[in-house]
């Protein structure tokens, strides 16, 4: 064993284990583990939290960070014997952190290099919960694009944040992007669950190695048929305890049946016994570490103070108004009900008291005065209320400005809806601009109209044109990048070109039939097929233990499209800004 690798157990005999040896130590290569992407699943009691922890302890005596993010409360434990940073909600972690602290806490992980473990289990709001676990991911995978650094992410729990059913939430989302682009980057993950039938198929199809430990339901068993083969199918429920197959596409053959060490660290996932004792001591962190973090909660107590204090100034506000306005009531009622009396109008300096809610009042004179004074306090109240109320739209207005700023940017908005907007807006206020709108907003409409056409067509043009997949390959565009794909491949440009062309104009091919066409081994082969796939111009599935692959032309297709509404967009930016168009 070097740093290259970790051995993680040793392999066992029994149904599945084909014509290796039983007591082999298995292996497990350090950056495909780290960079890559892995699955485990196992029932309860079938060493799935187990493996997670062995592959942590490995890691780290390795000196390589990683962060964790746990749902059941389990991965603590590690602080036995390695200096990880452990957050969450409860009283035990070592800082409480919410949102807030996403970014520091990605900033600790990947350019500190400290390990940490994300304990999610004390949330009791899973859009709390998985708010934060997404901003956590996100901040990962934009730092890793300049840092590019191997670093794995472990995710505990799958099949709760990409659910095979119903539709996946910005967080799920955020996992599969990280699934599918995050190895260019140097971030792998390795995803658990107990129930590999919940897991989005989207992201087991994508993983490079996977652990199937004991599996008893059906509709489990069924996921190990369909991705494994009927043999390991039937055997996975009889598998013991920490035994399982590991399948990953570095191992030849690809599939072994073993027996996973015990991690060193105690198991705090086990149940409980009357035999129990106390958890051993754990490991401390840097108290600057956590002074630094404590900072931020801070800060973000005191903002959340601040608008505390101004939702009660403005709720006060909103009362005394409510009290004024009700008192300017009675006295109109007043006012009327006197206003009725007779004779009232004559003498002007003659006076009549009346007792009301509790006050003498000498009417008309002095009633008008108090009403028009009482008016008066209702709008300074008023304005009062508005300017506080201006005061919170703005913090909030500066918060939804800051988040966007932090969100990775789209491309702007095509020039068809500034269009839209632009008819929208003379449509609704030409009479208060005092615009002779009617002519502009037709033509506007009639040049959006045709903005539609154009496009269409030219969606048309592109399915039309390219029914020949030479003719897609040709294409500047579409040349372009490849090139870009081949110049950035750890193997000669000559294979990524070979490769393409044994993917073109077929359907789904194995590596067997695409190696003839590379002469780099089977081993090469994948990897530049691999490397095609995620660079989104091959598609790459799984059926049994073949993985098969064929041109992406609808991804082609797509930049050729794109490529084409650009110079579109760009000609009519530069006619409108010609003529004056829109700006003026």
């Amino acid at each position: 064993m070097t740093d290259r690798t970790i051995v993680v157990g040793e392999t066992t005999a029994g149904p599945g284990a084909g014509d290796v040896e039983p007591g082999l130590p298995v292996e497990l290569p350090v950056v495909e583990v780290l960079s890559g992407r892995g699955f485990g699943t196992g029932k309860s009691g079938s060493g799935k939290s187990n493996t997670g922890g062995v592959v942590c302890e490995e890691l780290l005596d390795r000196g390589h960070s990683l962060l964790v993010v746990d749902i059941e409360g389990e991965y603590y434990s590690l602080k036995e014997n390695y200096e990880v940073l452990h957050v969450g909600a409860d009283e035990e972690v070592d800082l409480r952190v919410g949102p807030e602290h996403a970014e520091k806490i990605a900033s600790l992980a990947l350019e500190q290099h400290i390990p940490v473990v994300l304990d999610v289990s004390g949330y009791l709001d899973e859009e709390v919960r998985d708010e934060l676990v997404y901003q956590v991911v996100r901040h990962l995978f934009a730092k890793e694009k300049s840092l590019r650094k191997n670093f794995l992410l472990v995710v505990e729990e799958m099949h709760e944040f990409v659910p095979q059913q119903g539709s996946l939430g910005e967080l799920g989302k955020m996992i599969i992007r990280v699934a599918k682009r995050g190895r260019k980057r140097g971030l792998g993950v390795l995803g658990m669950s107990q129930r590999p039938a919940n897991v989005s198929k989207d992201f087991i199809t994508q993983c490079d190695w996977l652990v199937w430990h004991r599996l008893t339901w059906r509709n489990e068993t069924k996921v190990v048929r369909d991705v494994l083969s009927a043999e390991h199918a039937d055997a996975v429920p009889d598998l013991e305890a920490g035994e399982a197959f590991l399948q990953a596409d570095f191992l030849d053959p690809e599939v072994r049946r073993m027996q996973w060490r015990r991690k060193r660290t105690f198991d705090a996932g086990a149940t409980p016994t009357l035999d129990d004792t106390e958890s051993p001591e754990l490991m401390g962190v840097d108290e600057d570490l956590l002074a630094e973090l404590e900072q931020i909660s801070e800060a973000a107590d005191q903002r959340e103070d601040e608008m505390e204090q101004l939702r009660d100034r403005v709720e006060t506000l909103q009362e005394d108004l409510d009290e004024k306005e009700e008192r300017i009531e009675r006295l109109l009622d007043l006012r009327e009900m006197v206003d009725s009396v007779d004779g009232l109008g004559g003498d002007r300096g003659e006076t009549v008291t009346v007792e009301f809610d509790g006050t003498a009042f000498d009417v008309p004179e002095v009633i008008q005065a108090e009403v028009l004074e009482v008016r008066e306090e209702k709008r300074e109240l008023q304005d009062e209320l508005d300017e506080a109320i201006a005061e919170r739209d703005g913090l909030q207005e500066r918060v939804a400005e800051l988040e966007e700023q932090l969100d990775e940017r789209q491309a702007p908005e095509e020039l068809e809806q500034l269009r839209e907007d632009v008819v929208e807006l003379l449509q609704r206020n030409a009479g208060v601009l005092d615009v002779e709108a009617g002519g502009r907003v037709a033509e506007l409409e009639a040049e959006l109209q045709q903005l539609r056409d154009e496009r269409e067509e030219l969606d048309r043009q592109v399915r039309d044109e390219f029914g020949d997949v030479d003719e897609l390959l040709a294409h500047d565009v579409v040349r372009d990048r490849i090139a870009e794909v081949a110049d950035a491949s750890r193997y000669a440009n000559d294979h990524t070109w070979d490769a393409i062309t044994a993917l073109a104009g077929t359907e789904w091919v194995g590596i067997d039939a695409v190696e003839p066409y590379l002469g780099v081994g089977r081993s090469g082969t994948k990897d530049v097929l691999l490397e095609l796939h995620e660079d989104g111009l091959a598609d790459r599935r799984k059926d049994g233990r073949t993985v098969e692959y064929r041109l992406d032309r609808e991804a082609l297709e797509s930049l050729v499209d794109a490529y084409r509404k650009r110079e579109r967009l760009k000609a009519k930016r530069e006619e409108l800004q010609a003529g004056g168009g829109v700006g003026e």
